[in-house]
């Protein structure tokens, strides 16, 4: 039982011995983050602001640091930082005012993470970061892309990228050096986004669609 009041739970991270953090909110000033020291038996709640709508992500790098991901609606695209696996949280990117979202987070080693951003008026691009979110550039991915709905590390610099929100725009972006550059690769006409992505190893990668 996680509150009465909480509607969605969007992301879920483990942070090691027990940890886990999960990112909740529905777009009602509700986007706190919960957290487990023992397995996800028992949640505690840790608000991050008053008046953040959602956590859509996480992602745990290490040395209790974890980044988490806000938005829902209009100028709401920030990221969090932690650096005591989730207990205080400060602004690490506060996003210009016609943001939206930040969907998705990872991290790609030695400091270096990156954020998909992006949810309505072809504002999606990715947010990097090589030193654990105290600097950010802004990575631009093309003035047509709507959303970043996912991202995924496969090692050796290569990062991919799945996008969309209407039929027609979900593909897959692909980067070889940790998310400077980006290249386009086509997942068919029909298809609306891709939500979700995993690397298996070996070059083997699933990709979630819809």
């Amino acid at each position: 039982e996680m509150g009465a009041g909480l509607e969605s739970i969007h992301s879920l991270v483990y942070c090691g011995n027990g940890i886990v953090l999960a990112g909740g909110g529905s777009g009602n000033n509700d986007g706190d983050i919960y957290k487990s020291t023992n397995f996800g038996d028992t949640w505690s709640s840790i608000s991050i602001s008053g008046e953040l709508e959602s956590i859509l992500s996480l992602v745990y790098c290490g040395n209790g640091i974890v980044f988490a991901g806000g938005g829902y609606g209009f100028s709401n695209g920030d990221i969090y930082k932690s650096t005591n696996f989730g207990a205080t949280w400060t602004t690490s990117y506060n996003g210009p005012a016609e943001f939206e979202t930040i969907h998705s987070l990872v991290y790609c080693g030695n400091g270096i993470v990156l954020a998909g951003g992006g949810n309505t008026g072809n504002d999606a691009d990715i947010y990097r970061s090589t030193d654990f979110g105290v600097t950010w550039t802004k990575i631009e991915m093309g003035n047509t892309l709507i959303s970043i709905h996912s991202l995924v590390y496969c090692g050796n610099g290569i990062v991919l990228a799945g996008s969309g929100i209407n039929p027609g725009t979900g593909d897959i972006y692909r980067s070889t050096d940790f998310g400077i550059t980006w290249t386009q690769i086509e997942m068919g006409a029909g298809l609306e986004s891709i939500h979700s992505l995993v690397y298996c190893g070996n070059g083997i990668v699933l990709a979630g669609g819809g």
